[in-house]
C-alpha cells in the first residue's frame, strides 16, 4: 500500500479502503469536519479489529479516517517515531528505539467541529446525537470563549489536549449581543 506522510494532519491515519475490505472493531461513524484538498468534509472515523503493520512496527486496533483520497499518516501517529526523509534516494524512515506494539488511544470529542478565526471559532460539524446536537448549538454558531478564556489562547494543540484530558468543556457563544455558556460532557467518538 503506498501512503501520503502528512505531518501537517493531526489526525494518525487515513485509509482508503478500496479493495483493502477491512473489518472494524468499533465504526466507522461520522466523526469531526476535516480539511481536505476538495473542501472540508465530514469524517467517518472508526477503529480496526486488525493490527496495522508498518515494516518491523505494529500499531494495534488503530483509529482510522476513512477517506477516498490517498492514504495518509498523520502527526497523531508520526509523534511515535522519529522520522527521516532522505529526498536524494525518495525515501522516508521511521524509527522507535523499540518494538513495542504501538496502542491508539480513544478518540474523544465534545461533538464539536470548528474553523478557526482569531477574533472567534465557527461551528462547522456537529455530531449527530451529541450533548452539543441535543442542547441545541448550530453549524454556523460564533464561539468566543472556552473554559471562560478567549478563543485566541487555545492553538490547536492545546485544545486537542483539553478534549483529550478533560471530563467537560464549557463554550460561550455569541448571538448578537447575547452570550450564552454551553457546557458540553466530552465522550469516546471512538472507544
Amino acid at each position: 500500500m503506498i501512503a501520503l506522510v502528512d505531518s501537517g494532519s493531526d489526525a494518525a491515519l487515513s485509509l482508503n479502503t478500496v479493495g483493502l475490505h477491512p473489518s472494524f472493531q468499533y465504526g466507522p461513524r461520522p466523526g469531526v469536519l476535516m480539511a481536505t484538498l476538495a473542501g472540508d468534509r465530514l469524517s467517518m472515523i472508526g477503529r480496526l479489529a486488525q493490527p496495522l503493520v508498518i515494516g518491523a512496527y505494529v500499531v494495534e486496533d488503530p483509529i482510522v479516517n476513512v477517506t477516498d483520497e490517498l492514504s495518509s499518516i498523520g502527526s497523531g501517529l508520526l509523534r511515535s517515531f522519529t522520522v527521516t526523509f532522505d529526498q536524494k534516494r525518495n525515501q522516508v524512515t521511521l524509527f522507535r528505539p523499540t518494538y513495542d506494539p504501538i496502542h491508539v488511544p480513544p478518540a474523544r470529542s465534545t461533538g464539536l467541529s470548528f474553523t478557526k478565526i482569531p477574533a472567534y471559532w465557527r461551528v462547522a460539524a456537529i455530531v449527530a446525537g451529541s450533548a452539543a446536537d441535543q442542547l441545541g448549538v448550530q453549524v454556523g454558531d460564533l464561539c468566543t470563549r472556552i473554559n471562560d478564556e478567549p478563543v485566541a489562547s487555545w492553538p490547536y494543540q492545546r485544545y486537542s489536549e483539553l478534549v483529550r484530558t478533560a471530563n467537560r468543556v464549557t463554550y460561550t457563544f455569541i448571538n448578537g449581543k447575547d452570550e450564552l455558556k454551553v457546557a458540553l460532557p466530552v465522550f469516546d467518538l471512538v472507544p
